[in-house]
């Protein structure tokens, strides 16, 4: 590779990172790891819920990304409008389920009380290589990935003249959205600790949440769908 080559995709490779970084804080992100990390005790597994969904969202995106490079295509914009309704109507049901949880949840003393959901067993895991991630949040991630892989893919295509640039630009855009989902995720559990120490407050918190996913589920899907469904 040329200097000159070298230094624009130096440039291109910042551009994803800090591009990825910010992905990280879009409204629908953040309305997501906030559902989750409100039912889970702890920075370190919050964190760990905030980087099972980045790590979901980068697989995603590399799928569909780089076999959209591959085959220079764009994703169509029906396809990718569904699934931006998809994930509206998904942080729904996911704050439908933390109000539940809340409700159903059995009230404990406040130096032993934790957020409702917090004791997922095995099951609620997935193993990759030597990673355990939460599989929820993965899942979560990689609806999201298939959402976002057209926007991204327009992007690294308008980037990079090669398809193996166009490809690492996505997995380095990947690390930063995943970086910044798991630091959102740590520090969102700091504030949500401190109430946690008041009686019953995990409860109203995991409620209030869920309450909040539930309407902005129902406003980020309903005009998709609105505009899907018109005849």
């Amino acid at each position: 590779m040329t200097p000159d080559g070298g230094h624009s995709w130096l440039v291109a490779a910042m551009l994803a990172l800090t591009v990825g970084l910010r992905h990280a804080f879009e409204p629908d992100h953040l309305m997501a790891v906030a559902t989750m990390v409100a039912r889970r005790p702890g920075a370190a597994t919050a964190a760990r819920l905030g980087v099972s969904w980045g790590i979901g969202h980068t697989v995603a995106l590399l799928l569909l990304g780089s076999a959209l490079v591959v085959a220079r295509r764009q994703w169509s914009a029906p396809w990718d409008a569904g699934f931006e309704a998809v994930v509206g109507l998904m942080i729904a049901g996911m704050g439908v389920r933390a109000i539940v949880e809340a409700w159903t949840a059995r009230p404990t003393a406040p130096d032993t009380e934790t957020r409702p959901g917090a004791s997922g067993g095995a099951s609620a895991h997935a193993h990759l290589g030597p990673l355990t991630l939460a599989r929820g949040p993965l899942l979560v991630g990689l609806v999201h990935g298939v959402a976002g892989s057209g926007a991204l893919t327009a992007l690294a295509i308008a980037s990079l003249p090669t398809s193996a640039e166009q490809v690492a630009f996505m997995v380095v855009f990947g690390v930063g959205s995943t970086l910044g989902m798991g630091a959102v995720a740590a520090m969102a559990d700091r504030p949500l600790a401190r109430l946690a120490r008041v009686r019953h407050a995990t409860r109203w918190i995991s409620a209030a949440t869920g309450a909040a996913a539930v309407v902005f589920g129902a406003a980020w899907s309903a005009p998709v769908l609105a505009t899907l469904l018109r005849p």
